[in-house]
């Protein structure tokens, strides 16, 4: 069911109670599960009616759709100082959804970075978005989550070439670092080089074009795996 329509600044004075007045993480998930619904109803709708030339907006354009899209709710919830204070206070910890059995925070950040286009509009309203830095943070707690690389590198891609890459990836490289110092020089167990070169083999099979901080981020776990082919053969193309 589409509820782009809904008017959800009707939740500002609930949403204003539990986060500053009597915090629930309960209820403050509650609304964020909603709240990704609404902007991916709003978002699509906007997106397919919008007019344009070729497959990818203007930085006009995509201005004119951010702030159709965001700019009557622009300040219901400060989802970046929100974000990061969850990822903060939960450290490895999850939140996990009773009905999709997933992490929420994780659910959170797969919205907001599912779409090259989104990531463009939401970075640019002021409040509605999750930083780069952020992300990489979350990402660099759950490293010992089964699926760390997978989703890592999931979103490196989308991010990749956005407005939120610098950060991401500074820090995303920092927290692999760290994750290695702490862990006698290895990357995490997920990271096997099956998995690697899986990742690798999908990658120039695809010919997608990278930026220079997501070749470094690549190069690196390859050269910490020792995938010296693997690392020839990308240095050659």
């Amino acid at each position: 069911m589409d509820v782009s329509s809904f008017p959800i600044d009707k939740f500002r004075s609930g949403l204003d109670y539990y986060l500053n007045k009597k915090f629930n993480l309960s209820k403050v998930m509650t609304f964020t599960k909603f709240y990704q619904k609404y902007y991916a109803d709003l978002s699509a709708r906007e997106l397919d009616a919008f007019e344009r030339e070729g497959d990818d907006l203007t930085e006009a354009e995509a201005y004119t759709v951010s702030k159709k899209v965001f700019g009557k709710a622009e300040n219901l919830v400060d989802m970046k100082a929100l974000s990061e204070y969850l990822v903060k206070s939960l450290g490895e910890r999850q939140i996990v959804d009773p009905l999709t059995k997933e992490d929420s925070i994780w659910s959170l950040i797969d919205f907001f970075t599912g779409d090259k286009e989104f990531v463009r509009i939401s970075a640019m309203s002021e409040t509605n978005h999750v930083p780069g830095r952020v992300i990489a943070e979350y990402l660099g707690n759950q490293l010992d989550n089964p699926r760390a690389f997978e989703r890592l590198f999931r979103v490196a891609l989308r991010l990749d070439k956005t407005a939120l890459s610098d950060e991401f990836f500074a820090e995303v490289m920092g927290q692999l670092r760290n994750h290695q110092l702490k862990s006698r020089g290895q990357l995490p167990r997920s990271f096997t080089e099956k998995a690697v070169k899986d990742f690798y083999l999908k990658l120039r099979a695809s010919k997608v074009e990278l930026s220079p901080a997501m070749s470094e981020l690549l190069l690196y776990v390859l050269s910490q795996k020792e995938m010296d082919y693997e690392v020839i053969d990308f240095c050659e193309h």
